[in-house]
């Protein structure tokens, strides 16, 4: 102990303002020693409470992250899923597309040949009956 000092509770004045002479001073001999550990232990729960608090909000927000995790996961698998079904739709709209042009392309060539057949016949036709219009011209002609 410092000598000169007589031992004493602190005043809250003093708590705030020491003394010159007490700066030096250890604070077990300010305070004394019960009334040290009764702060520390009321410092120590204190801190606890505050750890065990966030740990509560990081154990909440680590759920939530895992939460928020599995939706994206979730939607990202949908996504894949919409996206293949959509790909497997176009194909097939595709092909579809392609077997009807080709069924067109068809038409068109049948089309084609009969619009020919019908020319060729119609000029045969032609044919023939001036043909037979000569040969009744030639005949009446002859007659005559």
């Amino acid at each position: 102990m410092v000598k000169g000092l007589v031992r004493q509770k602190p005043t809250k004045k003093m708590l705030r303002c020491p003394q010159p002479s007490l700066l030096n001073t250890a604070p077990t001999q300010l305070l004394g020693k019960p009334l040290l550990r009764s702060m520390a232990h009321d410092i120590t729960i204190s801190y606890e409470e505050h750890e065990k608090k966030y740990q509560e909000k990081i154990t909440l927000l680590d759920i939530e992250l895992g939460t928020s995790r599995n939706k994206t996961t979730n939607l990202k698998e949908e996504f894949e899923k919409l996206k293949a079904d959509f790909q497997k739709e176009m194909e097939s709209m595709e092909s579809t597309l392609i077997e009807e042009r080709d069924k067109g392309v068809e038409l068109v060539k049948k089309l084609s040949a009969v619009e020919l057949a019908a020319k060729t016949w119609a000029q045969e036709a032609a044919s023939r009956a001036l043909a037979n219009w000569k040969s009744k011209e030639y005949e009446g002609d002859s007659i005559r």
